[in-house]
């Protein structure tokens, strides 16, 4: 019952300038949170849309490399628990009005579930991205260069004019369409590289690529490992981010131990009181050590709980994240609030520390 007495009248005192000090301390906690919390939440919620549009337009979820002759036979075995198709891969260049470019070639069939939007059917022609058909005027025709298959030797570069069976998007944008053509599986030389990949909807992916791997599919491809470079750097960018936003509480806690200082100096004679009343050194300790943590612990939860209040609001009020579902990234929050009350209530009680002293609270018994 002291001790919680004792606890209020520290935390909330009559004293102005600790009064003060305290709430601006509580405010920079909130503001430090409110950010983190945010900036965490968005980028959470953009690099998990760019990893779905990753696995569905680019690198699919699980992916064989090769395993033409056992496709049928997978189909059939996996086809209540995942969408599977072919599709092979080239290399080519597109020259069109505006110059020589560049470009992957995928050749699918009407089976591909690869996230395209496409104005026309590929019959014997080529699917070209949006930019690409503007950048050729518009014409019902361009001409590719490919490796194909010679007679005197194995393969040999021909250049050929395609019929533009029509033209695609993606949700990838400019970074995927600039430089994918699309055209029949029917028409992909035999070197193309054949792949089958797989859209698990009622089976979690690690699960079914170790199923396949068990299975002797050959090599099997996950979608983080074929997108290892970026999935890397993204989760590095998030983690960047983090350290630098939670810089900001640096300057919290340097103003809260200043505090502490300035009120353990204020309060030596009423230590000395409480000494007197029988209250231990290690009971002082755990009061002021109380009130550090508990000021820390008090803006940190309101900080997360605006939060949780700006991200259901923030989807009404910006275009770009219109319904968008945003969520409190809970482990890092939580990991960073116990750090954070930790840290202040090793201030606290580090501040209070010589005033703890026999000699100190000897000299304020004398004083009382």
């Amino acid at each position: 019952m002291m001790f919680r007495f004792l606890l209020s009248r520290y935390l909330f005192s009559h004293d102005r300038r600790h009064r003060g000090r305290n709430i601006r301390i509580l405010v920079g906690l909130v503001f430090s949170m409110l950010v983190l919390s945010t900036v965490l939440s968005v980028m959470d919620y953009m690099q998990k849309g760019r990893f779905e549009d990753l696995k569905r337009v680019r690198s699919f979820p699980v992916v064989i490399e090769g395993g033409e002759e056992m496709y049928e036979e997978l189909k059939r075995e996996f086809s209540s628990s995942a969408i599977i198709f072919p599709y092979r891969t080239g290399e080519g260049l597109i020259r069109s009005s505006s110059g020589t470019t560049p470009v992957e070639i995928r050749y699918i069939d009407e089976a591909y579930e690869g996230g395209i939007s496409h104005s026309g059917d590929i019959e014997d022609g080529i699917l070209l991205p949006v930019s690409l058909f503007f950048e050729n005027e518009r014409r019902g025709s361009i001409a590719l260069s490919r490796l194909e298959k010679g007679n005197r030797i194995r393969s040999t570069v021909r250049e050929r004019e395609y019929t533009v069976d029509g033209i695609y998007r993606t949700a990838l944008g400019h970074s995927f369409d600039d430089n994918m053509v699309f055209m029949s599986l029917d028409a992909a030389p035999e070197d193309a590289v054949y792949h089958l990949a797989f859209i698990p909807y009622a089976v979690n992916e690690e699960k079914l690529a170790e199923l396949l791997r068990k299975r002797g599919c050959g090599r099997v491809v996950l979608w983080k490992e074929a997108e290892e470079s970026l999935y890397g750097a993204m989760m590095l960018e998030k983690s960047v981010m983090t350290v630098l936003l939670s810089s900001l509480f640096l300057i919290v806690l340097v103003e809260l131990h200043r505090d502490a200082v300035t009120f353990a100096s204020a309060r030596r004679k009423e230590l000395g009181a409480l000494y007197l009343m029988g209250i231990g050194r290690r009971r002082i300790s755990l009061l002021f050590a109380a009130i550090g943590s508990l000021l820390a612990l008090t803006g940190g939860l309101l900080g997360i709980l605006l939060s949780a209040i700006l991200l259901k609001a923030l989807p009404h009020m910006m275009d770009g994240l219109f319904g968008a579902a945003l969520h409190l990234d809970i482990i890092s929050l939580a990991t960073i609030l116990i750090l954070v009350v930790l840290l202040s209530t090793l201030l606290y009680q580090n501040a209070f520390r010589r005033t703890l002293e026999r000699d100190a609270v000897d000299a304020a018994i004398r004083e009382v």
